[in-house]
């Protein structure tokens, strides 16, 4: 993966200029220009770079995300090289309590709401062994509404569980089937600062098994 330093931060400064596009962000995603410079992020040619580093501060990926529903094509892009893996790294978190949800954008979006989030990388990105990254911490997982949502957060449950995770998962749509998630039920209540109550609150406890 051929990108550094200086690249990353040119993306950043091109972001930081485009008001029109920081804008979108806000409104069509929810994300603040706070976490936007908190978690590096750039513009490169209408999509949004967001690096990715492993706990000890090591880029491992970088990602390109097309914020804008209405152009084809994929909506988010992997660099050549990169290696998927959580987003953030939960060890660069300050204690207390995790919120996990699916796509680095709801992770995103969760961040300038004030609410600490980890992103799985998609619906079939989550692997077993990172159970281990959570010991010790308690996890709320949001599932997307939809068939590969609501199973992926039965999934991480299980598996925090089995590695000694406190682990619950919640669905905020439970009446959707559309793929709606965080940042959907974000944008509903744009005006709020919500808590990590307002969340649990505002979701149906997820069943742990299609029972």
């Amino acid at each position: 993966m051929r990108i550094g330093p200086a690249e990353l931060a040119h993306y950043a400064a091109a972001l930081h200029r485009d008001r029109r596009l920081l804008a979108l962000l806000r409104w069509q995603r929810c994300w603040t220009p706070g976490t936007i410079a908190q978690l590096g992020l750039g513009a490169d040619r209408g999509r949004i770079v967001i690096p990715v580093h492993d706990h000890g501060g090591e880029l491992v990926a970088v990602l390109r995300y097309n914020p804008r529903a209405e152009r084809r094509g994929p909506k988010l892009i992997a660099q050549p090289g990169s290696r998927r893996t959580l987003y953030p790294a939960p060890e660069t978190i300050a204690a207390g309590e995790l919120v996990v949800v699916e796509g680095e954008p709801d992770a995103i979006a969760a961040h300038s709401a004030g609410l600490p989030a980890i992103a799985v990388p998609g619906s079939g990105g989550w692997r077993p062994h990172w159970a281990a990254r959570f010991v010790g911490r308690d996890v709320l997982v949001v599932a997307d509404a939809d068939l590969d949502g609501r199973r992926l957060a039965r999934t991480i449950v299980a598996q925090l569980h089995h590695a000694g995770v406190g682990a619950r998962a919640i669905d905020l749509h439970p009446d959707r089937h559309d793929g709606a998630d965080l940042t959907n039920w974000l944008r509903a209540r744009r005006h709020q600062a919500p808590s990590m109550g307002d969340l649990v609150a505002a979701g149906v406890a997820l069943p742990e098994d299609d029972q």
